[in-house]
């Protein structure tokens, strides 16, 4: 059993999601059980119509109010398939369309804020045939901690249209109803507010059957979560080296770079036979923080300084659930030092600095020369 439920982040990579598999699956990991009952209630994919201006659902929308009530004016509900497995500490939870995705279009996973943790366990401890109870959890429930036990007292009595039974209650040992009739075609039990046990009506109970159901008090997720997913006609992603820390950038890149920064200026278009050499600029990622550029060619350093720099910051691949996993601080600012390593070569630091102007998100220093 299980208090709470979060995710911890999503399995599929940031080159999948952007060319994601007509016939894919997306994997998010949480940290604990959800309620297996209720995933295809509240855990689906929508196409979104990629012609309006709005580039992603809000959820205060109205037509995202609550699952189920998603509107085909705007967003089309696509069937989907969610199963919970664990792995390695780790609940995973994946989902995979019953029909196959347009190509090129644009989808988001829902997973709602009404999503609750595997908050009970369901036993039963005597059985006579083959009858069994599910526990269903509405909005409205937030559990309790308690241990319930129903005994049934009579056998089923089966007619047209009903099914009735009759079974006492334990809760934590003391008697908490001496007999209850229910026609389990119809109704349920409500072991407390928001939390149902219901009877399967197809089997029949016998006398002496007995039924263990232990509850917590529980959080659901808490708020709904959107994951983006842009589909590729092709379902061969290709992932990348993790070896892989550098990158090579174009030609076009490679003389915009240049002439923005006053080091360079384009020149005549040679004549038939002759060629331009490529300039070799090349950037290295160091994690967490460091980026290392390489001109290739000697450079005027006393050129660079820090309006030459051109920043903007964003979620990174467009993943809008990076916030929500504690991954992206919108109000976060930042300094970011560069430092002259070499004549071709300069070093950028990107820090969290409380020391930024106020309405700015980030600061760019000069460190000087290592």
């Amino acid at each position: 059993m299980y208090t709470s439920l979060r995710v911890k982040e999503v399995l599929n990579s940031d080159e999948e999601l952007l060319a994601f598999p007509i016939e894919g699956t997306v994997k998010i990991a949480l940290d604990n059980k959800p309620d297996s009952f209720l995933l295809n209630k509240y855990v689906y994919i929508i196409r979104h119509d990629g012609s309006l201006d709005t580039s992603m659902p809000n959820i205060g929308d109205r037509f995202i109010r609550a699952v189920g009530d998603v509107s085909v004016d705007k967003y089309d509900v696509v069937p989907t398939s969610t199963v919970v497995t664990e792995l390695d500490g780790s609940w995973i939870l994946s989902s995979t369309p019953d029909e196959v995705l347009i190509p090129n279009a644009e989808y988001y996973l829902v997973i709602s804020k009404n999503l609750p943790p595997q908050h009970y366990t369901n036993e039963k401890v005597e059985s006579l045939g083959s009858s069994s109870v599910e526990v269903e959890t509405e909005v409205s429930g937030d559990g309790e901690d308690a241990t319930y036990i129903i005994d049934i007292n009579t056998q089923s009595a089966l007619s047209t249209g009903s099914h009735l039974i009759e079974f006492s209650v334990l809760k934590n040992g003391l008697s908490h109803e001496a007999s209850v009739t229910l026609d389990i075609r119809k109704d349920r039990y409500e072991l407390s507010p928001g939390v149902w046990v219901k009877f399967d009506p197809n089997v029949p109970f016998l006398v002496g059957e007995r039924f263990r159901i232990i509850c917590t008090a529980f959080t659901r997720i808490g708020e709904t979560l959107l994951q983006p997913l842009a589909t590729n006609i092709s379902s061969n992603i290709v992932q990348p080296s993790a070896e892989i820390q550098s990158k090579r950038a174009g030609e076009a890149d490679i003389l915009k770079f240049y002439e923005d920064n006053g080091w360079a200026s384009r020149v005549p278009e040679e004549a038939p036979g002759s060629s331009i050499e490529t300039l070799p600029l090349s950037y290295e990622f160091i994690y967490p923080n460091t980026i290392i550029v390489d001109a290739g060619v000697a450079i005027d350093m006393t050129t660079l300084t820090p309006d030459k720099f051109n920043i903007s910051i964003g979620y990174a691949f467009g993943n809008y659930m990076l916030t929500n996993m504690g991954l992206f601080d919108e109000e976060a600012q930042h300094t970011v030092t560069y430092y002259i390593l070499n004549n071709t070569k300069i070093k950028i630091v990107i820090e969290k600095s409380d020391s930024v102007p106020e309405g700015e998100k980030f600061l760019v220093v000069n460190g000087g020369t290592l």
